[in-house]
């Protein structure tokens, strides 16, 4: 049995708070997971590319 999308999208959410507390730049990452299509495809494709977010210029 696969998760909901709802739960994959809380999860991506989730993903994307903690990166940003590692000190990734995630700014816009909310609002491309908000326009994705509610399909687990368009997830998985999403969380592929969670893996290149660079780090804040800032962050030390």
């Amino acid at each position: 049995m696969l998760p909901s999308l709802t739960f994959i999208k809380r999860q991506l959410e989730g993903i994307l708070h903690n990166k940003f507390e590692q000190g990734h730049q995630t700014s816009g990452y909310l609002a491309k997971l908000e326009q994705l299509p509610a399909s687990y495809d368009a997830y998985v494709e999403f969380a592929h590319s969670l893996a290149a977010i660079p780090m804040r210029d800032n962050w030390s």
